[in-house]
């Protein structure tokens, strides 16, 4: 919705605003967690491309959408061995956190520069 903020009215998009800057700090907060314990490489991934049970959180099921961690594990079917950020530990018993990584739909940078012309546009509608 933040991509696409031209579309919302003003009730919308400040609704839509207050959770993306909460998403951000979250996301920035997981991804740092994730960097200090030791995963370090990363790969954008286009999460909508792919089916809703192809990108569930092998543990949780949510779907993931900003980010996951894999590894080159995979599970009978084919599918990827994946998590949401929040349950990195329970991904793979096999592989080391070294070999894990970090999927991530946008950059941080990215996320903040939605969040910069989401509240352009609000001023815009106020």
């Amino acid at each position: 919705m933040a991509d696409g903020c031209k579309d919302l009215n003003t009730c919308l998009a400040l609704a839509t605003y207050d959770d993306l800057k909460e998403m951000i700090k979250n996301e920035m907060h997981l991804r740092q967690k994730i960097f200090t314990i030791g995963v370090m490489n990363t790969e954008y991934f286009s999460f909508e491309t792919f089916k809703d049970d192809e990108r569930q959180c092998d543990h949780c099921k949510t779907t993931c959408f900003l980010s996951a961690i894999k590894c080159n594990c995979k599970h009978d079917d084919g599918n990827l061995r994946l998590v949401c950020v929040n349950h990195y530990e329970n991904l793979c018993q096999k592989c080391p956190l070294e070999k894990f990584i970090l999927l991530y739909r946008y950059r941080m940078d990215e996320l903040k520069i939605m969040e910069r012309e989401l509240y352009r546009y609000i001023t815009q509608l106020q």
